[in-house]
């Protein structure tokens, strides 16, 4: 069994400015782990999930209630207007100046998120260089998804593997950086972080991982998640420029059965899946990083997510 709590006790003795990172793939149980470490070492969790991000979504993106929160101080939590634009740098600044601030309160910042691009421009401290290009943005915005993806694969395919088909903004943005620097997209350099970082990932067995997601979609629906989105869709989705896909599954299934495009069955199975999907990818990104160790939250013990049943 992996004493997660008491080893991150004893790395903090060491590291009186350390930071803690929990990750891994959707409804894995990031939330519920970083309540109880936060109890046990006074600390405040700070969002590192590109989607929790943003405000009028808290069904869909699945972010934490004000009762799961246990009076746990939450930041960067429901923080940006989907409209507005929001990207890595800009939640890398963000997250450092609350780091920051915690540390002042004599707290512990806890990290907690899925989003392995955000967390890695933080804990690898990357040279981030490339500024916005909106007449680009705008030029790429006349081209499908998939046309977009089509494109990243001819110029970066491994990039293209890492970010997937359907997350359209990651896909321009790599773009952007391949237009600018004339080259691959992962232009990155890595250099020394502020604070030293300790990791904890979550994550189940694939079979009960999937039905965890599968159930998690039937309890969103049941909580009203289609009057949320009818309701965002009123407040936010007559601005052609919007990607409803970026901002969190399940939203442009769930316009298109609002639509009368598809059935609620349909559309249930598409959120599904796709969700599914991106656990996927996020395990596949983890699996490249050996700093993490990952807890299996059934059994308790420290696994290698390398073995074929995650």
């Amino acid at each position: 069994m992996w004493n997660y709590i008491q080893e991150t006790k004893n790395w903090l003795k060491i590291h009186q400015n350390g930071v803690i990172i929990i990750t891994g793939p959707t409804a894995s149980g990031k939330t519920g782990i970083s309540i109880s470490l936060a109890k046990e070492i006074n600390g405040e969790i700070i969002n590192a999930d590109s989607r929790q991000i943003y405000k009028d979504l808290s069904i869909s993106t699945a972010a934490p209630t004000d009762e799961e929160k246990e009076n746990i101080p939450h930041h960067l939590f429901e923080y940006i207007s989907p409209e507005k634009t929001y990207n890595v740098s800009q939640w890398r600044d963000d997250c450092l100046k609350k780091i920051r601030e915690i540390h002042a309160r004599k707290k512990i910042p806890i990290l907690c998120g899925g989003t392995g691009l955000w967390i890695n421009a933080l804990t690898k401290n990357f040279s981030l260089g490339v500024k916005p290009n909106e007449l680009f943005r705008a030029k790429m915005n006349n081209f499908s998804t998939q046309e977009l993806f089509e494109k990243l694969q001819q110029k970066d395919e491994n990039q293209a593997k890492i970010l997937g088909k359907n997350n359209r903004k990651y896909i321009i943005r790599a773009l952007e950086i391949c237009e600018a620097k004339g080259n691959k997209s992962n232009f990155a350099i890595e250099q020394k972080p502020e604070f030293p970082f300790f990791f904890i990932g979550t994550t189940w067995k694939r079979k009960k991982l999937y039905d965890r997601i599968n159930q998690r979609n039937e309890i969103m629906i049941e909580n009203g998640f289609l009057e949320e989105i009818k309701i965002f869709q009123k407040k936010y989705l007559e601005t052609p420029k919007y990607d409803s896909g970026f901002i969190a599954h399940g939203v442009p299934e769930a316009l298109q059965y609002l639509n009368d495009e598809i059935s609620l069955e349909e559309m249930k199975d598409k959120m599904k899946q796709h969700t599914r999907n991106y656990a996927k990818r996020q395990l596949t990104w983890w699996r490249k990083d050996e700093r993490v160790p990952f807890l299996d939250m059934e059994t308790g013990e420290k696994i290698s997510i390398k073995n074929k049943e995650y």
